[in-house]
């Protein structure tokens, strides 16, 4: 008997596309193509986000970083803050919001990850300084707030 059909349908096509995307990245490392490479990490980190899988979408930045990625996608390194501020870990979510927007200081994202530094500086890091700093950038900021 077969107790939920329609799950296997819907997780069986995600699993498969992972298992590819794994295999992808490997072929590109052992060819030595790392711009294809990096692609594929960045496929796994945004697929591993999107199941919520965050241990597994952290591993995938850091080795993005190792192998000398520099500027992982906007939107995914911001969604990878925050997912480091869901776990309280807010340390490391000042630090990758401040590196994401130094990255990119004329998106959109940036100006997000300056605010959110600010924020959690100034109510959970008690760092009013840090908090003013971030502040300001975003007061600065070339990104026009929406």
């Amino acid at each position: 008997m077969r107790r939920f059909p329609s799950c296997k349908r819907i997780w069986e096509p995600a699993r498969r596309q992972s298992t590819l995307v794994r295999c992808s990245r490997q072929l590109y490392w052992r060819k030595n193509d790392i711009p294809n490479y990096h692609q594929a990490i960045v496929k796994l980190c945004q697929m591993h986000l999107k199941a919520q899988n965050i241990d597994a979408a952290w591993e995938d930045f850091g080795e993005y970083l190792n192998s000398g990625g520099e500027r992982m996608p906007a939107s995914t390194w911001l969604e990878l803050c925050r997912s480091a501020e869901g776990q309280q870990n807010f340390e490391r979510a000042v630090e990758e919001y401040d590196k994401l927007a130094r990255a990119y200081p004329t998106e959109r994202q940036s100006l997000l990850a300056l605010m959110a530094a600010g924020r959690l500086s100034l109510k959970k890091l008690n760092r009013p300084a840090e908090a003013l700093r971030f502040y300001k950038e975003a007061a600065d900021s070339p990104v026009p707030p929406s």
